[in-house]
């Protein structure tokens, strides 16, 4: 058995030398290919993969597959991605030693960056003939953006990309290799030239139309490696392969290479030229030069793809073939496009000689003025503008010519453009440029361009038919039409009248189409407007809208079964706020406005109970200028068709118009039917009405319409009331401007309307509905509310941008939720209670859920508190930044709900307190809350425990107690081990008082502490926590303070970003501290953080923030030194790593870059780099986790290395080193760990020869092999040194020898058996064959005398497997044995005659 261990120990060490070739196939990539950055549909010689997707971690073992390449051949590379812009590169690991770093590893990388996402990329790498032959592994990768990647970075850690991990097999140069590098030359209309690589001198070309089927083609020999192939057809497309013919030398003939792709160019064409892409590609046009690509439309025209895959900083050539201009020209095209508000984008036609590289731009629209105002949007055409440009005649009459279409794309809008002609000019060129130069309500100044100076002008109604119309005539290129209708279009044509000149007349040119502006509109008979004869979803004639930056919109609503009804059906206006504010609608001109007699009345609705948002009415000079609003009167709108009534008795000089403004938030609607303008009567309305409810009473308050007025009606009844129509419940005449109403009944909803008296029987109309709920009484303590009746009774929702709804739990019951990952960031949820009645020291608790996310770490949900009699809200609970984070909360949904406890001020005892929730959206996960309780506080209240001092091996927990404990307890675990139900798992210190330090923890690992109070044998408070520490990697004295300076250019703090300092522990990168998160305002802000002396460090980017580019940090030293930096400008990405550095704290720096290796049994070498200031350095080692100072010491040279003996193996050391210089002495490194090896043992192989019989003396052999000593040991008590020995024996019967080898890891030893007889001698030919055996095997001897022999054969054990006696005649003897059905193993073979007994081993195997 003992030899059979160390076979073992042989086997399992050459099984770790094979799995030491460790690829690397992790932390390739911070983010991967999960946004389209991955290899797809890879091509490589004979492997042809189709849709493999992205990876996980972005790494894809592919190994399975075998791509077969020769030495000196070409390796077809064929790649899609998800995603534009990606690099390529390719390793083989030609000495198989799992690395691909060695010299000639790196095959090739792509030189520029690869196409769109989902186009072919390809190209062809020639085999290296120094490429070792065989089986390796291949390494094909990609990356996104930046630069080529290089040939040491088949390991490095990239942001975006894959990588694809083949095997190759490498075969030996082909007989007739093939041709590679294919490079086109030149063409012409019939001709096309290019070259190729190669070591021959014959050649064969095929060639055919592109992407015929090789064999099909047309094929001609060509000598040496430049062909040129004629007799092709002018603008055609060809694939051209080669091969080298080998023939001559018997090597037939190599494969073919390609397909080149070469295009013949058009031969020059004749006026005109026309285009107007029915088909695609468009005739004699070329698409290629750019970064994209025109495409087909798929509607008869090129379309500039900048909305949707052209990318920032993009362009697109489309250019047509020579031009002959042999007579004066001009070009004409048609194109379409809506301008963008954010990306400033471009189309421009350019112009050239043949034979020139200048391009001159003959027309060019950008920015706001690329915009075509003919109902184009992003991804739709309109009906397109046309534009005419007679060429320069100096520069292009008789030239030959190129024209080229150039898009600019910027993630912006399509465009698309249409019907190109490229013509000779006429004698009476026709105007362009048909546009309106000023327009009002009776009359329109029409304008184009052209020369001459007569002009036939033919109008009408729009859309009318040419002929029909008004006929005038103009002798400039502007004619103003009178007697015009109001609001009203029309259309209009131009024809250019040349006959004086004997020239004839142009075509017509047009329609224009235009609307005359809206008349104004008079008190008298009045504007009445519901939207009803409107078209839904135009916007509303004769109003228009203005608003604070975009998002806005508007339109007539036909509404649907989810919509709001009509007041009056169908149609009403619909106001939507979207990220805008100051949102506004216009009313038309009203032409005696100023004459301050005048009104409006209107129905109006915010149409959600829940909607914040009220509506400003006020009075404009100018639709187009939202600053020239004036307001007049602010109307709390419902979510009914209420009727609002506001009177204008002092209008401002020169305004004309009424608007209609949105405030209180974004993202809201508003919705308005019925507006009147009309004279005031002789009362005028009450303005401003309002209401301040309380438990029984409301205070309403109002304006009086006009100054005089000293008396005004109140009504009042349930909710929704209107005192026009039926019963007014009741009804007082009111002196002054303010009413309190009595006798209300608590938590019930009422209206009130307010209506002017301006003397007996002349009543102004009435204003309202305000609409009021009384306050609930106040509730007695315990209170609970679990939400699970909504809407919530005697909860107020309102106060906020957004309002906390229910949410159905899947536990049962509901829970209250802030949508904040539907909220912009800045919107908020209040959520009030009633008032509950403090009749003692109270506490107050309820149940949470959130996800924190570092991207939106400004999420927060607020506990405030106020006596009823103060205006002072107070803090209770404040969750926000990381510790808002619940296990298993999701994006949208709740996880473990995480209970919140906390105690009431005492000053609030004896007063009725109201409660709100405050859910404040960072744009992070939504947050959910439940089971609301106040309560009295516990006879044994709950702790409230906080963290203290943290090392690397101790947490101080302090806590305060609400009551009066006999003691503590604390109890401590790995983070999450304990859940509030089920056993506990932790550790716990009992009867202990605040604060407690507890002691032997892990360094670097994050415990989650609790404490719970004892007031009595059976009175306990709940277990408080968890309060979550984590201790640092090294103790306090070996650790110094680095100080991060950050700095903003915009002056508004790092907004959100985060930057977080890690150092490198035994289990990876521990995060130390995170800098940013309260630097929200200023320009600079400076934090600390105490890193451990002598570890690896490095920065890294937690959260880039909204805005990185404005964020800049030095990180410095204890000694000033800057050990990392960011200059503000260039973008930030999450998981960006800056730089990593070794953290010193003195001048006399920790050595840094400790190794130890032990590859021996019982000596180990230690290594390390000291700092420029080390005089000397000194190890210190022992067993794994031993203490400094108890260790064994070793003085040494700095920056040495240390050779550690007499170290036991298979046992695992810690090894620790110090710097001096010159009488100071620096930190101790941390620990590194290494451990000795166990192996390999010795090997032994015994056996033995009988060399005499009297005495029987036998020659033994133990045939030891990796020994340092070698013995043996003999049943006898003799013992002897060596590895072949002599020994005799006197006595009959069993005997044995042990061999004994030893090394520096440990000792083996066999064991021979055998028995000594007078006539031992016969037995000595003893063999046993086969050995090892299956099952059958003989045993064969030779003997002097005829005997009686017995056969017995015995497990090691002796349990008896086989037994035979027979008499057997002298000479030799043979017995066969079939042990085919016995375990597989070592059995002992015993042959017995009457002069002696031998004993042989079996070795069964199956």
């Amino acid at each position: 058995m003992k030899r059979m261990y160390a076979l073992w120990i042989l086997l399992f060490g050459a099984t770790l030398s094979i799995q030491a070739q460790t690829y690397c196939t992790t932390n390739l990539y911070t983010t991967g290919c999960t946004f389209g950055d991955y290899l797809d549909n890879v091509q490589l010689n004979n492997i042809n993969q189709t849709a493999t997707g992205c990876s996980t971690g972005g790494f894809a073992n592919y190994t399975s597959d075998t791509v077969q390449v020769q030495q000196t051949a070409m390796l077809q590379l064929g790649v899609t991605t998800g995603y534009s812009g990606q690099w390529f590169a390719i390793w083989v690991d030609a000495n198989n030693d799992g690395d691909f770093n060695d010299a000639g590893e790196h095959l090739w990388s792509s030189s520029a960056a690869g196409p769109a996402a989902g186009v072919l990329y390809s190209n062809t790498i020639v085999i290296p003939g120094t490429l070792t032959t065989g089986t390796h592994r291949m390494r094909l990768r990609c990356k996104w953006s930046g630069t080529a990647i290089l040939a040491t970075n088949a390991c490095t850690s990239f942001t975006y990309g894959e990588v694809h991990d083949y095997t190759v097999n490498v075969a030996p140069p082909p007989a007739c290799p093939q041709p590679y590098y294919m490079v086109a030359g030149g063409a012409t209309a019939n001709t096309a030239t290019f070259s190729y690589t190669s070591t021959g001198s014959t050649f064969e070309v095929q060639y055919g139309p592109q992407g015929f089927t090789p064999g099909t083609g047309t094929t001609v020999s060509v000598s040496g490696t430049t062909a040129s192939i004629s007799g092709l057809a002018a603008n055609t497309c060809y694939d051209f392969y080669v091969r080298q013919n080998c023939s001559s030398a018997g090597n037939g003939y190599s494969f073919w290479s390609g397909p080149l792709e070469i295009c013949t160019p058009c031969v020059t064409q004749s006026l005109p030229v026309t285009e107007d892409f029915t088909n695609w590609p468009p005739n004699c046009f070329f698409l290629t030069g750019g970064t994209s690509q025109w495409i087909t439309s798929g509607t008869g025209a090129a379309l500039a793809n900048m909305g949707s895959s052209w990318g920032s900083n993009s362009t697109g050539f489309m250019t047509t073939a020579p031009v002959n201009l042999n007579a004066l020209a001009r070009v004409k095209f048609k194109w379409s496009h809506l301008a963008s508000t954010w990306a400033n984008e471009r189309l421009a036609v350019m112009a050239r000689l043949s034979g020139s590289t200048a391009w001159d731009t003959i027309w060019s629209k950008s920015g706001s003025a690329f915009d075509s105002q003919d109902g184009a949007t992003w991804n739709a055409p309109g009906t397109y503008v046309q534009e005419t440009m007679n060429l320069d005649s100096a520069t292009y009459y008789g030239q030959v010519a190129e024209f080229r279409w150039v898009g600019f794309g910027n993630w912006g809008n399509n465009a698309w453009v249409d019907d190109i002609i490229i013509e000779q000019q006429p004698t009476c060129p026709e105007p362009t440029g048909l546009g309106i130069a000023g327009l009002s309500d009776t009359s329109a100044t029409l304008s184009w361009s052209g020369a001459g100076n007569n002009f036939v002008i033919e109008w009408g109604p729009a859309g009318f038919t040419q002929g029909t119309g008004f006929l005038d005539t103009a002798t400039t290129s502007t004619h103003v039409l009178q007697g015009l209708a109001g609001n009203t279009g029309y259309s209009y044509y131009v024809m250019r009248n040349c006959t004086g000149a004997g020239n004839g007349n142009s075509i017509w040119v047009g329609p224009y189409t235009f609307t005359t502006l809206c008349s104004p509109y008079y008190m008298t008979p009045g504007y009445y407007e519901n939207w009803d004869v409107m078209t839904a979803g135009d916007p509303p004639g004769c109003w228009t809208k203005t608003a604070t930056g975009s998002g806005s919109s508007w339109q007539v609503l036909l509404p649907q079964t989810w919509n709001m009804a009509a007041y009056s059906a169908p149609n009403y206006l619909l106001m939507s706020s979207g990220s805008a504010t100051n949102v506004t609608a216009v009313s038309p001109m009203f032409g005696d406005l100023q004459g301050n007699g005048a009104q409006i009345r209107m129905r109006a609705s915010k149409m959600y109970t829940w909607s914040p948002i009220q509506l400003i009415v006020g009075t404009m000079t100018t639709p187009s200028n939202p600053a020239s609003f004036v307001p007049v009167d602010t109307l709390a709108l419902t979510e009914l068709w209420a009727e609002y009534t506001v009177a204008f008795p002092s209008v401002p000089t020169g305004h004309n118009h009424v608007g209609l403004r949105m405030i209180g938030g974004t993202w809201y609607d508003v919705a308005i039917d019925d507006f009147h303008y009309e004279a005031q009567p002789s009362c005028l309305p009450a303005q401003n009405v309002s209401a301040s409810p309380a438990t029984t009473t409301a205070l309403i308050s109002w304006a009086h319409g006009a100054p005089t007025t000293t008396g005004s009606y109140v009504a009042w009844g349930p909710g929704g009331f209107n005192p026009g129509t039926g019963t007014v419940p009741n009804m007082v005449l009111a002196s002054g401007n303010t009413y309190s109403i009595t006798g209300l009944t608590p938590a019930t909803t009422y209206t009130v309307w307010v209506a002017d008296s301006c003397g007996s029987g002349n009543i102004g109309p009435w204003q309202g509905p305000v609409t009021f709920t009384t306050a609930c009484l106040a509730a007695a303590m315990p209170y609970s509310e679990n939400f699970d009746i909504y809407p919530l009774s005697c909860w107020d929702e309102t106060g906020g941008t957004k309002v906390f709804l229910s949410y159905a739990l899947a536990t049962g019951g509901n829970a209250m939720r802030g949508y904040f990952w539907l909220w912009t960031s800045g919107n908020w949820a209040e959520l009030t209670s009633r008032p509950v009645t403090i009749s003692s020291n109270a506490q107050v608790s309820f149940d949470w859920s959130h996800q924190y996310m570092t991207f939106y770490p400004n999420d927060q949900l607020l506990l405030l508190a106020r006596p009823v009699t103060s205006a002072t809200w107070d803090t209770i609970v404040n969750l926000i930044g990381s510790n808002f984070n619940s296990a298993g909360a999701g994006i949208t949904t709740p996880g473990t709900m995480v209970n919140e406890l906390a105690y009431l001020p005492s000053s609030y005892t004896g007063s009725d307190v109201i409660f709100q929730f405050v859910g404040n959206s960072g744009y992070g996960p939504d947050v959910f809350f439940d089971n609301f309780l106040v309560e009295a506080i516990p006879t044994c209240p709950d702790p409230v425990p906080s963290a203290g001092t943290v090392t690397n091996n101790s947490a101080t927990v302090s806590w305060t107690s609400p009551g009066s404990p006999l003691g503590s307890c604390v109890m401590w675990g790995p983070s999450g081990f304990y859940t509030g139900t089920g056993s506990v798992t932790g550790n716990i210190a009992h009867n202990v008082s605040s604060a407690y330090t507890i002691n032997g923890l892990s360094a670097g690992s994050t415990y989650d502490v609790y404490v719970r109070d004892s007031c009595g044998p059976t009175d306990f408070s709940g277990w408080a926590g968890p309060v979550t520490v984590t201790t640092s990697l090294c103790p306090p004295a070996n650790t110094c303070t680095f100080t991060m300076y950050e700095t903003d250019t915009y002056g508004d703090g790092w907004n959100g970003c985060q930057i977080t300092v890690e150092q490198k522990s035994s289990t990876g990168w521990t995060p130390i501290f995170t800098f940013g998160t309260p630097f929200t305002t200023g320009s600079s802000y400076t934090e600390t953080a105490n890193l451990c002396a002598g570890d690896s460090a490095r920065v890294i980017v937690t959260n880039p923030g909204s805005w990185s580019t404005e964020v800049g940090f030095d990180l410095v030293g204890p000694f000033g030194d800057t050990v990392s930096t960011h200059t503000a400008g260039a973008s930030l990405m999450a998981f960006q790593v800056f730089n990593t550095f070794v953290a010193q704290c003195s001048a006399c720096g920790v050595p840094s870059g400790v190794t130890a290796t032990a590859p021996a049994c019982t000596t180990a070498t230690v290594s390390w780099s000291s700092g420029s200031q080390a005089t000397g350095s000194t190890v210190e080692y022992g067993p794994a986790g031993f203490t400094q100072g108890q260790g064994t010491t070793v003085s040494a040279a700095a920056s040495g290395t240390v050779n550690l003996t007499g170290l036991t193996p298979g046992t695992s050391y810690d090894v620790i080193v110090q710097d001096m210089c010159n009488g100071t002495t620096s930190g101790w490194s941390t620990a590194v760990t290494f451990t000795t090896a166990s192996g390999p043992l010795p090997t032994l192989n015994p056996n033995f020869t009988v060399i005499s019989m009297n005495p029987v003396t036998i020659s033994f052999t133990a045939n030891a092999s990796g020994q340092d000593t070698v013995g043996w040991a003999f049943s006898n008590g003799a013992i002897q040194g060596g590895d072949a020995v002599t020994q005799a024996f006197s006595s009959n019967g069993p005997a044995f020898a042990v061999a004994v080898a030893a090394n520096a890891c440990g000792i083996v030893a066999d064991t021979v058996y055998f028995t000594v007889g007078l006539d031992d001698l016969n037995l000595t030919s003893l063999r046993l064959f086969p050995n090892p055996t299956a099952g059958q095997f003989t045993v064969e001897f030779s003997h002097l005398d005829a005997e009686d022999v017995e056969f017995r054969i015995v497990t090691l054990t002796g349990a008896v497997v086989a037994q035979l006696s027979r008499h057997a005649d002298a000479g030799t003897v043979r017995e066969t044995f079939d042990l085919s059905k016995t375990p597989a193993g070592v059995y002992l073979v015993e042959v017995q005659t009457t002069s002696g007994r031998s004993v042989r081993r079996i070795v069964l195997e199956r």
